[in-house]
């Protein structure tokens, strides 16, 4: 490009030559004789016309240039080479429902697929459903393969989930979060993110993949990495596109009755009954739970009213010698023993309606002696809340042998060599084995206690 302005700026001072300026034109010279050769070269390596308009463009793509920002790499969770710590989350939808679940050690080191979902959109569930469809194909190879939920409110989401197992059609485990929105604190996760997807092998993450807007274009690099993993060829889309039309087509279109499919529904029901027993399960322990909790919360307030009655008596008996008057009544204590009130059964009448064995009464005789609350259970409850707490745990309906036999062994140690507490612990355990609360194991340890073994 040198060369040519060159020649362009020699050929501007050849047409400011003085024969230029005495009027002469190429018209003249070709009228006159030949155009000089050298003349003729110049003209022909002329630079094209830059206008103004080709300027202002140029300028706009510069500052436009300029004025774009650089994406910096987004990181969410652990980088590949480094651990991935166990963690625990409810199982919503899987084969342990409704239970506290360890993962990333449930694995014992296999090949599993952690999927954090941080915002659930449309475009998101296009990745995440071939994900998971490729996921189930390739789970007989060993690869475990979780769905995330990271949530503020657990109760809620856990709703949301049920509402949407249809639409969101997972065939994978979900879970949600115990940690929060934030996850695992160990992880370090990226709320800004979308989905957070993490390949993992003997606890060692393999590929990380934060994405802030996914949708099913960032599917392949994420199967690549699964078929390597289980050492398979990674599919494409389209595969996975066919596979999941002929799936609802095989859904949609009824097919004759075969011996398997005559015995799918009788193992559904028995999985929806399964479910539905772990379900009341967990309902009854929590119940159990909140009725020890609240035991323990009363004795522990009437044990702070009868010191506050002990004191208050003791200044008043103080006051009245230093004033020569007699001592005053002393303020009687509540009952030490905290009674809880049984469940009505069926056999018996509502409180609005009247007993067919006993005359109904407007008003009870004040002379009448009132029935204390669960007065018809045998037994009773200390006031002790260490006592009390260690039943709590005892009548918890998860316990197997080992935590019996331990948190048996810690109401052993309380109550010692002191009879109160023995006769106390005896009592206590005569009303719970009545009531029936706890598992099989925690059963049979609480009739032992009763019986004083």
């Amino acid at each position: 490009m040198q060369p040519r302005h060159s020649l362009n700026s020699l050929a501007r001072f050849w047409d400011s030559s003085p024969t230029r300026q005495r009027g002469s034109t190429w018209r003249n010279h070709k009228k006159s004789g030949p155009v000089p050769r050298w003349r003729v070269g110049l003209l022909s390596l002329r630079t094209p016309r830059i206008t103004q308009s080709h300027l202002v463009v140029f300028a706009a793509l510069l500052l436009l240039a300029a004025a774009t920002p650089q994406q910096d790499k987004v990181f969410s969770g652990p980088q590949p080479g480094e651990k991935a710590p166990p963690f625990k989350v409810l199982q919503v939808f899987g084969p342990q429902a409704g239970k506290e679940v360890e993962l990333a050690g449930e694995s014992k080191g296999g090949p599993a697929l952690l999927v954090f979902v941080h915002e659930l959109t449309r475009p998101a569930m296009q990745l995440l459903r071939p994900l998971d469809l490729y996921a189930s194909k390739v789970a007989g190879d060993g690869l475990d393969t979780h769905f995330v939920w990271l949530a503020a409110d657990r109760t809620q989401t856990e709703e949301f989930l049920g509402r949407a197992r249809q639409s969101l059609n997972l065939q994978s485990p979900i879970n949600i979060s115990l940690d929060g929105i934030e996850g695992p604190g160990s992880y370090g996760l990226n709320r800004k993110v979308a989905l957070t997807i993490l390949i993992v092998k003997e606890q060692q993450v393999v590929a990380n993949f934060a994405i802030t807007q996914p949708n099913e274009t960032d599917a392949p690099p994420i199967l690549a990495e699964m078929a390597k993993l289980v050492g398979k060829t990674p599919p494409t889309l389209a595969e996975l596109g066919a596979d999941r039309a002929n799936m609802r087509r095989d859904t949609a279109r009824p097919t004759p009755a075969r011996p398997t499919d005559v015995a799918r529904p009788a193992a559904d029901a028995a999985e929806a009954v399964k479910r539905l027993e772990d379900e009341v399960a967990r309902l009854k322990s929590l119940d159990q739970e909140h009725h020890a909790r609240a035991l323990a919360r009363v004795a522990e307030l009437e044990k702070r009213v009868a010191e506050l009655a002990d004191a208050l008596n003791d200044a008043r008996t103080k006051i009245a010698k230093l004033e020569g008057s007699p001592a005053p009544e002393p303020i009687k204590k509540p009952s030490p023993r905290v009674e809880p009130v049984p469940a009505a059964r069926k056999d018996e009448p509502r409180k609005d309606e009247p007993r067919k064995d006993v005359p109904r009464r407007d008003e009870p005789r004040k002379d009448e002696p009132r029935k204390k609350a669960g007065a018809d259970l045998p037994g009773r409850t200390p006031m002790d809340p260490e006592i009390i707490g260690l039943m709590r745990r005892m009548i918890q309906s998860t316990n197997d042998e080992a935590t019996v036999k331990e948190i048996n062994d810690a109401m052993l140690k309380w109550a010692g060599d002191d009879k109160q507490r023995k006769d106390d612990l005896k009592q206590f355990a005569i009303r719970i084995a009545h009531l029936g609360y706890g598992s099989d194991p925690a059963k049979a340890a609480i009739k032992k206690l009763a019986a004083g073994d």
